[in-house]
C-alpha cells in the first residue's frame, strides 16, 4: 500500500484492488463493462476502471487515495501520518 500512497503513477487494478481488500472493502459484484465499484462497512465507495491490462490513469488512484483519507481507513498526510 505505501507505494500507491507514496507515488500515484504507474499502479495496475490490481495493486489497487489489493489496497483495498486489505483495507475490508467489499469486490464489484457482477458489473458489466470496466468500471468497478468497490463499497467499504463505513459507506466509502471506491471506483476504478479494470481494463484488463496496463496501468490505471492517476485520477483515479488519487481518487481512491482521497476518498480513503476521507474515511480514516488510511493516515491523512497533512497530520504526519496520524489520523
Amino acid at each position: 500500500m505505501q507505494a500507491i500512497l507514496d507515488n500515484p503513477k504507474g499502479h495496475t487494478y490490481d495493486e489497487a484492488a489489493s489496497v483495498l481488500t486489505g483495507l475490508d472493502f467489499t469486490p464489484p459484484k457482477g458489473s458489466s463493462g470496466s468500471h468497478r465499484f468497490w463499497k467499504h462497512p463505513s459507506g466509502c465507495r471506491v471506483g476504478l476502471v479494470d481494463k484488463g491490462s496496463g496501468t490505471m490513469p492517476v485520477e483515479y488512484i488519487k481518487t481512491m487515495v482521497q476518498s480513503l483519507r476521507t474515511y480514516g481507513l488510511i493516515p491523512d498526510a497533512q497530520k504526519g501520518g496520524q489520523s
